[in-house]
């Protein structure tokens, strides 16, 4: 998982320099998660949740009121695995985006359609 984590990471700072210029910032996030199951197999439990979440951007009071949006909202149906280790801690393994459709939002790397020369 860490080296996928890494390379994920890479990818949001790539993608985030795209949005440099734009005006385009958030300043606190709120994420709730509703877990839909959790099953544990021998040494591999599988956590499914979907996260709801609002990245408020920088605006001012004065402009959410003339009518910007405060926030971007988004859900996301995940899978998560974990992997005990022999010391008996379960380890993060797996996080995959169940993706239903329409384009996922600005925090999230699309792997799939990710060009990491780009």
């Amino acid at each position: 998982m860490a080296p996928r984590a890494r390379s994920g990471l890479a990818a949001l700072v790539k993608k985030g320099l795209r949005y440099e210029g734009l005006d385009i910032g958030y300043t606190r996030a709120r994420v709730d998660v509703d877990v839909t199951s959790a099953d544990v197999t021998g040494r591999t439990a599988t956590l499914r949740l979907t996260d709801h979440t609002r990245l408020y951007f920088a605006r001012t009071p004065q402009e959410v009121e003339d009518g910007s949006p405060e926030c971007e909202e988004s859900s996301l149906s995940r899978t998560m695995t974990f992997a005990r280790g022999a010391d008996g801690a379960w380890l993060l393994s797996s996080d995959r985006v169940d993706e239903a459709g329409g384009p996922l939002p600005t925090t999230e790397v699309d792997e799939a359609g990710f060009d990491a020369g780009a």
